[in-house]
């Protein structure tokens, strides 16, 4: 894999954000790598992957709220721009996740069946805010929201690599790719994207705060 990080393409990026008051200055960077991650097929399958920055934004009433940008569903990674970060409030979410965490007595079985419909309803109701370009391609918070939610790193970036599928699909495929990527990795097994995969993620990283990085097994 080649190094495409030209640090005067990102100067150009961070100008073009100048003259948009509107967006958070985080998106800049977020919106550069995102961009220079779609360019690489192998990486990001179809336009496929996520990637995300929490910062603080100001309400219209002048509360500062912490809030998750998330690219938005269907929205290819080349092509992302600034306006297609969806803003998800993160406190709410992130008390979804101790509420589940803290239950010893919730099954894993119990959430798995937690709904794609709870989960959109969550999702819809803790939108920051709905801006035209929102409203007028209808644009929606990834699946992974939560994900992204859950884990405390700043920015975050989740690609399908044709490369790690290869390795993490075969029978002992965590086996493998400890071999290959060593100790600086978690791994989280396969699970459908939702509450339960960003709960098993998030206890990946709080037992080896040193990694990295999380393979996701069978995904990403």
């Amino acid at each position: 894999m080649q190094n495409s990080w030209n640090d005067a393409d990102l100067q150009s990026s961070i100008q073009e954000f100048s003259g948009t008051p509107e967006l958070a200055a985080e998106l800049a960077e977020l919106v550069y790598v995102s961009r220079l991650l779609g360019s690489e097929n192998s990486l990001v399958m179809h336009g496929g992957g996520n990637t995300s920055v929490k910062c603080e934004l100001v309400d219209m009433v002048g509360n500062r709220v912490d809030v998750l940008l998330i690219k938005a569903s269907g929205v290819d990674l080349s092509r992302v721009t600034g306006h297609d970060y969806t803003p998800v409030k993160l406190a709410p979410l992130r008390n979804l996740g101790h509420l589940f965490k803290e239950n010893d007595r919730i099954s894993d079985e119990e959430l798995q069946r937690f709904s794609t419909k709870e989960f959109k309803h969550i999702l819809l109701l803790n939108l920051f805010s709905l801006t035209d370009h929102i409203a007028e391609k209808r644009l929606t918070p990834s699946i992974e929201t939560l994900l992204h939610a859950f884990l405390p790193h700043r920015y975050i970036l989740h690609t399908h690599s044709l490369a790690l599928l290869t390795l993490s699909n075969q029978p002992d495929g965590e086996t493998i790719c400890r071999e290959v990527l060593g100790t600086g990795f978690g791994s989280v097994p396969y699970i459908k994207p939702g509450l339960h995969l960003a709960l098993s993620a998030l206890d990946a990283y709080e037992k080896h705060r040193e990694i990295e990085g999380l393979v996701l097994q069978k995904h990403g």
